[in-house]
């Protein structure tokens, strides 16, 4: 198993006190008693949930039903989708108090990495609804939760995934080596599409007939403004947008590049490529242009009969985490919050009873 980085440092007191502001707030946020359920609730209490920043899903069991309640029965293991007060619960010691709709029933086996996991798992499973043996799927955010379990659903199809890890992602070569022993037929980092090489691997092994680009890290109104510029061909148009996007004292020209990116992604897409885009970031914004559609990742793991399919596949998957109990959630909160530590591919779980440990 690879070697954990991991990066000391002085916080600043007004970062720790908003991290202990959360952490009080998940860990001791008001409980209903499981005796005042009603009807079609259901009581859980959470064992796994992602350390994200919206906290509202993750798995657990049933500790209770209401009166009315047919599908549920104590002890059976659930996953919770952005219910109720499921966030405040994630971290405390009572139970959650959600509606039976929200509960999804798993089987009583499911890891508890991939239980924590299954909404990326569901995403990346539907990103690839249509994909089949001999397709080319090109998939920028490969470092991504969903980025690994598309590429290990991809091989399972015959399917030829070319992964693209953001530059900026720490230690990028432990992680494209990752991608490749998961599935992905050609990982690299993201601006390597800028190469001649990038060409003439798609060109032997075919144009992409899907685009996936987690736009997470991406600011998508200024690539927005250089890909409508491109699309004139006047090169006063591309200076003009260059202008607006950098501005006079600019060097980085991170936008620039991720715009260059995706436009000869396109170019060298198939005539009717399904183009879809997902974002991470709880706050919304701006589509990436007019020929992708926006996917809601949330909406996958809704789908009971995918989520089947998903977990029979459990024992065929990895996933690949930092886990943290309840003793170790204060640490989380303040490397996720104040940037101290991230990991190029593991993403942080939080596993009830677990010490911090890899999951594979």
């Amino acid at each position: 198993r690879p070697h954990t980085h991991q990066r000391q440092t002085t916080l600043p007191c007004a970062l720790m006190r908003a991290a202990m502001r959360g952490l009080s707030r998940w860990a001791f946020g008001s409980r209903r008693l499981v005796s005042s359920l009603g009807a079609t609730e259901v009581a859980v209490k959470v064992r796994g949930a992602p350390i994200s920043s919206r906290l509202d899903e993750g798995y657990g069991v049933v500790e209770g039903v209401g009166a009315k309640v047919s599908s549920l029965t104590v002890n059976d293991v659930v996953f919770v989708k952005g219910s109720g007060d499921f966030d405040e619960a994630v971290f405390a010691e009572e139970a959650a108090i959600v509606a039976e709709s929200a509960a999804l029933k798993l089987p009583p086996d499911v890891p508890p990495a991939l239980a924590a996991s299954l909404s990326s798992a569901c995403a990346a499973y539907d990103l690839l609804r249509d994909v089949g043996a001999g397709d080319v799927v090109v998939h920028v955010g490969g470092e991504t939760p969903i980025g690994q379990f598309a590429a290990q659903f991809a091989e399972a199809r015959g399917a030829k995934l070319v992964s693209l890890v953001s530059p900026e992602v720490m230690d990028f070569d432990e992680t494209v080596d990752l991608l490749k022993n998961l599935g992905a037929l050609v990982a690299a980092p993201a601006d390597y599409a800028l190469w001649p090489g990038f060409r003439d691997i798609l060109t032997d092994l075919g144009p992409p007939s899907v685009v996936i680009v987690d736009t997470t890290p991406i600011d998508t109104e200024k690539v927005n403004i250089l890909l409508d510029a491109a699309k004139t061909g006047k090169t006063s148009s591309c200076r003009a947008a260059f202008r607006q996007v950098l501005g006079p004292f600019d060097d980085q020209k991170v936008d620039v590049r991720d715009a260059k990116v995706i436009h000869t992604i396109l170019a060298m897409a198939k005539p009717g490529a399904r183009l879809e885009t997902y974002d991470l970031k709880p706050e919304a914004t701006a589509p990436l242009g007019s020929n992708f559609s926006p996917y809601d990742v949330a909406k996958p793991v809704k789908d009971h009969a995918l989520v089947k399919q998903v977990t029979a596949a459990a024992n065929d998957l990895h996933v690949f985490a930092e886990a943290y109990d309840e003793g170790q959630f204060e640490r989380a909160i303040i490397r996720r919050d104040g940037g101290v530590y991230a990991h190029p591919f593991r993403q942080q779980l939080f596993l009830r009873g677990f010490e911090e440990d890899i999951v594979g």
